[in-house]
């Protein structure tokens, strides 16, 4: 996927978010770009002030990432999860975005929803694990 969609995304989200969030609060983004399928976004809230972005390339798919950050999940490449549009899980001290190559899953319109998700409290799943 072409890294200028993604990097304006990012951009935007941090403006966003610094609007909302505390001062002294930083940011730490990690973005894989999975090429045709999209790119996962790592987000991490810090206890110092800043911004940092570190932008990883030639993953291979959305699993890919998703099996390296989440090891004690396991997909399988034949009928294991497809992602489309915006998907978001959080774990402890992050939170991972996967978005699809839809232009509109990018744009600043999708990034208000998506500062609405990241600052809501978690929804009850009936699936969830606890």
């Amino acid at each position: 996927m072409d890294t200028s969609p993604i990097r304006k995304y990012v951009h935007r989200l941090r403006d966003e978010l610094r609007k909302v969030a505390k001062p002294m609060l930083g940011l730490d983004f990690k973005v894989y770009n999975c090429g045709k399928f999209g790119a996962v976004i790592s987000l991490s809230f810090k206890n110092n002030p800043g911004f940092q972005e570190n932008y990883y390339d030639g993953f291979p798919s959305i699993e890919n990432v998703l099996s390296q950050r989440l090891p004690a999940l396991r997909f399988n490449p034949i009928d294991g999860p497809r992602f489309k549009g915006t998907n978001m899980i959080m774990i402890t001290d992050e939170i991972l975005i996967i978005k699809d190559t839809n232009p509109y899953e990018w744009s600043y319109e999708k990034i208000t929803d998506d500062v609405k998700t990241i600052l809501s409290p978690p929804k009850a799943n009936a699936n969830e694990v606890r």
